[in-house]
């Protein structure tokens, strides 16, 4: 390429990059293309358009381009390992394993592609591999191992040595983003919302396709009264990622407490066309159906949520809370078989034993449980369920509590990284 021609190719990489990173897939593919006319054999925009197809789901197409990219260049390691992951989305993990192990020859250093290879073994049943995988992984990326160790001790209940590691990990990387969302954690599991907000927006500046930043993000918004706010960090993971369901449910559950029903409605459905036994999107939907009146299709949502997740406590509270409905035999032995299970599961033993304690009082339960409920009191004292929904009139920025289920400690075992316009391929253009 002349200089001329790179300049003009990259300017067209780096837009659509621009709306690849803001969750606008169809408008980075519409780029490459047009870029593409002028630049066929551009093994940057390629494998940009590739990355562009497999945000929209369209794993096969990107598939097609990719292995384009690589025949043509079969030295690019960024098209080899997006290539890898249309083939992973496709479930062919012998095909992606043997791009990922080429891409690895090339660059033994780069430790994305060895924790996309440890995965893929591990999907192959060959742990022992995968292990090893991991743990080249984990050294080629900085800090992990502290990261790693930080996670650990906060699960153990070890906060304040936890928070150690991440301030440490930020001083010597400051752009560390693993360590501003674990550090933002910490600050949310202290109801600090507004200085986990300053972390995640820090994180997002750095990283602004980290989905589950925008997640939290949202929950932060939304404990301090900024509906709109939590409503656009959530649009934002939604286009990133649209056929996930989270962003919609967290999305139907932030317009049900603002009091946007018929909003709330239509994203919770949103959330299980892609996921039908999604406990947030059910729960929630439940709650909504109830608040207008539509209690019978309220009752039929919860029933389903049970059905699907017999862990989730809110469902379960929710139907007892209904003066008027009664458990059957068969509901209190499946909640009574999750308590023991709940010891083990500290998100749902207060949940389990939250809906156990208001079994209680109602009306058909023998009194067996009472043994039970009893230490199920204890532990209920200090339980936050997980969901709390309350309707309010439609007003800007009401909502109270969150019901998005994010996992808010854990750490994105690898950013995905967003292809990086190479200069070495536009050389390898230039000498072909």
């Amino acid at each position: 390429m002349q200089q001329h021609e790179l300049d003009t190719s990259k300017a067209s990489f780096d837009r659509a990059m621009t709306f690849l990173r803001a969750g606008d897939a169809p408008m980075a593919e519409r780029i490459c293309r047009q870029a593409l006319g002028a630049f066929p054999r551009d093994a940057n925009l390629l494998s940009l358009l590739g990355a562009a197809m497999l945000k929209q789901n369209r794993a096969k197409e990107a598939e097609h381009t990719l292995s384009r990219a690589v025949r043509m260049y079969p030295n690019f390691t960024r098209a080899i390992e997006t290539l890898a992951d249309a083939l992973i989305m496709q479930g062919r993990l012998p095909d992606a394993l043997e791009a990922l192990e080429q891409a690895s020859e090339l660059e033994p250093g780069n430790a994305s592609v060895r924790f996309k290879k440890a995965k893929v073994l591990d999907g192959m049943g060959r742990n022992d591999e995968a292990s090893q995988q991991f743990e080249a992984s984990f050294k080629l990326t900085p800090h992990r191992e502290e990261l790693v160790r930080g996670l650990q001790l906060q699960r153990m209940g070890n906060i304040r040595e936890a928070e150690k590691i991440y301030r440490d990990v930020l001083t010597s990387d400051p752009k560390s983003v693993d360590a501003l969302r674990l550090l933002a954690g910490v600050a949310m599991r202290a109801k600090q919302w507004s200085d986990a907000q300053v972390l995640l927006e820090r994180a997002l500046e750095i990283a602004p396709d980290f989905i589950q930043c925008w997640m939290d993000l949202g929950l932060a918004h939304q404990e301090q009264d900024r509906t709109d706010d939590a409503l656009d960090a959530f649009e934002r993971a939604r286009r990133l990622e649209p056929n996930r369901p989270n962003p919609y449910a967290a999305i139907g559950t932030t317009n049900g407490m603002a009091g946007r029903h018929d909003d709330a409605i239509k994203a919770f459905h949103k959330a299980l066309y892609l996921d039908e036994g999604h406990a947030t999107a059910l729960a929630g939907l439940g709650h909504v159906l109830k608040t207008i009146g539509r209690v019978d299709e309220g009752i039929a949502a919860y029933r389903k949520c049970v059905q699907h997740n017999s862990w989730n406590g809110e469902a379960w509270w929710s139907l007892a809370n209904l003066k008027t409905f009664r458990f059957e035999p068969e509901d209190v032995a499946a909640m009574e078989a999750e308590l023991p299970m709940s010891a083990s599961r500290m998100s749902s033993a207060p949940t389990s034993s939250l809906r156990l304690a208001k079994l209680t009082r109602t009306p058909g339960i023998t009194r067996e449980l009472s043994s039970t409920t009893s230490r199920a009191m204890r532990i209920a004292a200090s339980a936050r369920p997980t969901i709390r929904y309350k309707p309010q009139t439609p007003t800007t920025n009401s909502s109270r509590h969150s019901t998005v289920s994010c996992s808010r400690a854990m750490p994105a075992a690898v950013i995905p990284a967003m292809p990086q316009f190479s200069l070495s391929a536009c050389r390898g253009q230039a000498r072909r």
